[in-house]
């Protein structure tokens, strides 16, 4: 915490050209340089399998999960695979 207040960081900063460091190894690299959380990024539901793992988090690696970013494309509707998990069946 500086200065009383908390610092996450959103898992963007993970994404290069040359890829992606995979999710643990963010929530590891964030603990040891001493981040109280992190925002993570859905997408279009192509991540919803680790988003399933957020609520783990806190306990592995003592973050907060402080948001959840989901893109969705109300033009496709509730079926298309851009909105997988994001919206109920119409």
């Amino acid at each position: 915490m500086l200065h009383g207040h908390k610092i996450f960081a959103w898992d963007l900063a993970f994404t290069s050209s040359a890829g992606t460091y995979a999710f643990d190894v963010q929530c590891e690299m964030l603990a040891d340089i001493g981040y109280d959380g992190l925002t993570y990024a859905v997408w279009s539901g192509s991540r919803w399998e680790t988003a399933k793992r957020l609520s783990t988090v806190k306990d592995r690696f003592g973050l907060e999960v402080f948001s959840v970013y989901v893109v969705i494309d109300l033009d496709q509707g509730p079926q298309h695979p851009i909105n997988a998990g994001t919206l109920a069946d119409a």
